[in-house]
This record gives structure tokens, C-alpha cells and sequence, in this order.
């Protein structure tokens, strides 16, 4: 026998034994809810955006970057613009044989 560690109902060893859950629809929604509730609680710090619009000097740095052999994220953090921004002036620039 085991016992339900929400109800604490006695019930009879089944798979959910290890959960210490009985079959009871409260306590799986109440397990579930306590599972999740650490994520509910956690405050997210989101990243903040880079700039999507480029100046000239912007944009023919970009491209002295990319000739001199770097990589498309390492611009992106040393110009401060968004990663797609950076791939996309790359590759405009390659369209227009610039690189």
C-alpha cells in the first residue's frame, strides 16, 4: 500500500506508486499544477533587442567585417545589430557583388 502525498488517501501500489499520486483527478491536477508552478513563478528577463536599421558607415563596416573572414554573429555583437540584419546585408551585398 501506498499513500497519496496530496490526499493522503491509502491506495493500492501501481505504476504511479514512485509519483506517490493516487488515481484521483484532484491530485493529478494538483501534482501537475505544483510541477509547473516553478515555471509560472520564475521571472523571464528577456534579451534586450539590437537595432534592425543600419547607417551607411553601419552597413560598409558590416561588409569590411565579413571581407576580413569574420562571422556573421561575431558582427553582430561587435556592431550591435540583430543577427537576421547583419545575413541580410550579407547577403544583399553578395547579390550586388559587393563582397
Amino acid at each position: 500500500m501506498a499513500v497519496c502525498r496530496i490526499c493522503g488517501v491509502e491506495f493500492s501500489e501501481t505504476i504511479n506508486s514512485a509519483k506517490k499520486i493516487c488515481n484521483n483527478e484532484n491530485c493529478w491536477v494538483k501534482a501537475w499544477n505544483d510541477a509547473i508552478s516553478h515555471f509560472k513563478d520564475v521571472n523571464c528577463t528577456v534579451e534586450e533587442s539590437k537595432n534592425h536599421r543600419t547607417t551607411s558607415d553601419e552597413y560598409k563596416r558590416i561588409i569590411e567585417m565579413y571581407r576580413n573572414g569574420m562571422k556573421r554573429r561575431q558582427i553582430s555583437d561587435m556592431v550591435d545589430v540583430s543577427y537576421e540584419m547583419v545575413c541580410r546585408i550579407i547577403r544583399k551585398a553578395k547579390k550586388l557583388n559587393e563582397v
